[in-house]
């Protein structure tokens, strides 16, 4: 089962992913990014009619700005991560607010081809927050995350679904 295999990864690796997000961030981030780049041969594979046009430079033009956003809306983000979550979590709506939003465009991520969720959440500044809950079982961040990346991908799909039946090749 997928989601036995996610969960149980995520419990054995958290430690791992936390030391190089504290101690190799940049290496990390450039790790992420070409595992973005790798899937771009793929996806111009997958499409027969690949020509250049106004429209597919818009589409993309788009896409750029949509995979982008989540860096500009978490850029001033404040870090809540260093915060030492124990047992009952103190955090502010805004964080709750942030996790579900994160979690959301973290599961939307998932579905399309070349972007990490990770990613996103390192980004929007909610990865640490989520590596900290993981290692003090604080389950109600999490939660939060994961009704987020739930809805993202219920509505990331059905958003997918309705722009290749209007217009497959763009």
């Amino acid at each position: 089962n997928i989601f036995i295999g996610g969960v149980l990864s995520i419990f054995l690796l958290y430690n791992v992913m936390d030391f190089l997000l504290n101690q190799h961030f940049s290496l990390k981030m450039f790790t992420f990014m070409g595992l973005i780049l790798w899937a771009i041969p793929s996806i111009w594979k997958a499409q027969d009619d690949m020509n250049v046009s106004l429209m597919r430079v818009v589409s993309f033009a788009f896409g750029a700005v949509v995979v982008l956003f989540p860096i500009f809306l978490g850029a001033g983000a404040e870090e809540t991560g260093s915060l030492k979550i124990e047992g009952a979590t103190v955090l502010s709506v805004h964080d709750y607010i942030m996790l579900i939003l994160a979690g959301f465009l973290a599961g939307g991520g998932m579905i399309i081809p070349g972007i990490s969720g990770s990613f996103i959440l390192v980004i929007m500044g909610q990865y640490s927050t989520i590596i900290a809950a993981i290692k003090n079982f604080a389950f109600v961040p999490l939660f939060f995350v994961a009704v987020g990346a739930m809805s993202g991908i219920f509505i990331f799909s059905k958003i997918i679904k309705v722009c290749l039946d209007k217009a497959p090749s763009v």
